[in-house]
């Protein structure tokens, strides 16, 4: 792995054992445990950021539906 070769830092995990997902913010780094405290993150601290991915998810589902034979 990278962090063995570059860095000589032996992981914690054992082969092939699945770790929890996070969550991180684009804006600022911060990592959340769950989709939701991400979203309720994005809602307090970055509430302009959150608007503009939805405004992008409306436009890019709008765009393919015209273009559906």
């Amino acid at each position: 792995s990278h962090l063995k070769k570059i860095h000589a830092v032996t992981q914690q995990y054992a082969y092939k054992e699945r770790r929890d997902k996070l969550y991180v913010c684009e804006e600022c780094g911060l990592t959340a445990q769950t989709r939701d405290g991400l979203q309720k993150h994005l809602q307090d601290e970055h509430p302009q950021r959150l608007i503009m991915a939805k405004s992008k998810y409306k436009l890019a589902h709008t765009v393919e539906d015209n273009m559906s034979p």
